[in-house]
């Protein structure tokens, strides 16, 4: 039988790694929606789009998403998120653009991804 002190640590450990996957899959929906945002905004600004490579090697690839989600904040996310707003009256998680900006204060439940 396992004692009360290892049952604990297994205990703490599991919550310790659901901790951290959490932070992972928040920091790859930071960087994806910050891309997508991104992309709408030199859309809109008439900018060419270019799209992105796919590298053959993975280790490399994997490597260059690491140091992208760590160059991308959650700050840079809302700042793209505002200037879509303020100077486009555009929602990326509503996905499209409204006539005024009294339509899209009305109609969009605001800037995080979750309200929508």
């Amino acid at each position: 039988m396992r004692s009360v002190e290892e049952k604990r640590n297994e205990e703490s450990l599991m919550e310790e790694f659901g901790t951290r996957k959490k932070s992972q899959w928040r920091i790859r929906r930071v960087v994806v929606n910050f891309n997508k945002a991104k992309a709408v905004l030199e859309q809109l600004e008439n900018k060419e789009v270019v799209p992105v490579k796919k590298e053959e090697d993975e280790e490399e690839e994997g490597g260059e998403e690491e140091e992208e989600e760590e160059l991308i904040t959650e700050e840079d996310l809302q700042d793209i998120l505002m200037k879509l707003r303020d100077e486009h009256r555009y929602c990326l998680f509503c996905g499209c653009q409204y006539e005024s900006m009294e339509e899209l204060l009305s109609s969009c439940p605001g800037t995080n991804e979750d309200g929508h």
